[in-house]
């Protein structure tokens, strides 16, 4: 069996990329020191966030963590070990030891957002809430010492889920008594629809269509070098 096959690569065209995609390993292992921030000739740039259409079980990913390539999954990072990534995003995701250690971004189930940098059309800001962000590092233990990370209308911080400010108006008025309610009405019984709601509906968020994908991180490290 072919080293290939092992992968489970069996048709001639996947193989192919497969073997395009180790190439360029090896040249960025080749061309780029372990500790510099400088960018790799391949165009790779140490805190560069890249999207990929494999899970973390895919050799092809593999074949990433050897070339310095890490998953965007809030893991902790010993500063020593990571220098030139901790040179460019410090500890703005949060950091479990002040002292010594990074976190890297989290972007599990979550959708990316531009920056606001202020930005205002008409006088509004286009992320309204953008002073009110917290770090990223949501269960950060301030008393144990760790970082929340970069807040307010800064990158990487978080904003939670929030639905728009909205009324759903209920007009007409409706009779009949808590014994004897309108039928098919939603508003109970009697009188004005002032102060009643409608009923519940609806899924478990508010979300667009959408489809996953791997978030990871360029950190200049390649894996042997730890």
């Amino acid at each position: 069996m072919s080293k290939l096959q092992r992968l489970g690569v069996t048709s001639l065209a996947a193989g192919v990329g497969l073997v395009t995609f180790f190439n360029a390993v090896a040249f960025v292992k080749a061309q780029q020191s372990p500790r510099s921030p400088v960018p790799a000739p391949t165009g790779f740039i140490v805190g560069e966030i890249r999207q990929f259409s494999f899970d973390t079980k895919s050799p092809a990913y593999q074949a990433l963590e050897q070339a310095g390539w890490l998953e965007c999954d809030g893991r902790s990072l010993a500063i020593t070990a990571y220098g030139p990534l901790h040179q460019v995003i410090g500890q703005r995701y949060g950091s479990k030891s002040q002292n010594d250690s990074f976190n890297l971004p989290d972007y599990r189930g979550v959708f990316l957002r531009g920056w606001n940098n202020g930005r205002n059309v008409k006088g509004n800001a286009m992320d309204p809430d953008a002073i009110r962000r917290v770090g990223p590092f949501l269960e950060a233990n301030k008393a144990k010492g760790e970082l929340p990370g970069t807040t307010g209308d800064t990158v990487g911080s978080f904003e939670d889920a929030s639905l728009g400010r909205h009324s759903h108006g209920l007009d007409g008025q409706f009779t009949g008594t808590s014994d004897n309610p309108p039928t098919g009405s939603a508003l109970g019984y009697g009188g004005s629809n002032r102060g009643r709601v409608t009923a519940e509906a609806g899924g478990s968020e508010t979300r667009p269509t959408n489809m996953t994908v791997l978030y990871c991180i360029y950190t200049g490290v390649p894996k042997s070098a730890n």
